[in-house]
C-alpha cells in the first residue's frame, strides 16, 4: 500500500485528476443541513415570530399607540415599527439565499 492509499488525502494532485473528481462528485446542500443544526436559527426565528406578533398588535390596536403619548413618543414608536419591519425583510432574504 502506498502512500496515496493510506492517506484519505492525498499530498499532490494534478489538474487533471482534480477535473475528474469535480466532474464526478456528486451534489450536496450543505447550507441545509448546517441551518438545521444551528442554535441561531431556532433563535433567529423564535425572533421573528414575536416581533411579527408585536407588530400585529401595534397595528390592530393604533389607539393604544397614541393614547397619552407626546409626538415624539408616537414617532418613536413609528420609527420602532419601520425598523422591526426592515429586520423582518432582512431575515426573509437572508433565509432565502
Amino acid at each position: 500500500m502506498n502512500s496515496y492509499e493510506s492517506s484519505p488525502v492525498p499530498a499532490a494532485m494534478s489538474h487533471r485528476q482534480l477535473s475528474k473528481l469535480l466532474q464526478t462528485a456528486s451534489v450536496e446542500d450543505v447550507r441545509d443541513e448546517q441551518s438545521e443544526k444551528s442554535p441561531l436559527v431556532d433563535e433567529l426565528r423564535a425572533w421573528a415570530e414575536a416581533t411579527q406578533t408585536l407588530l400585529d398588535s401595534m397595528s390592530t390596536s393604533p389607539e393604544s399607540m397614541t393614547s397619552q403619548r407626546t409626538p415624539h413618543q408616537v414617532m418613536a414608536l413609528g420609527s420602532l415599527r419601520t425598523h422591526l419591519l426592515f429586520g423582518l425583510q432582512a431575515l426573509k432574504a437572508a433565509s432565502s439565499q
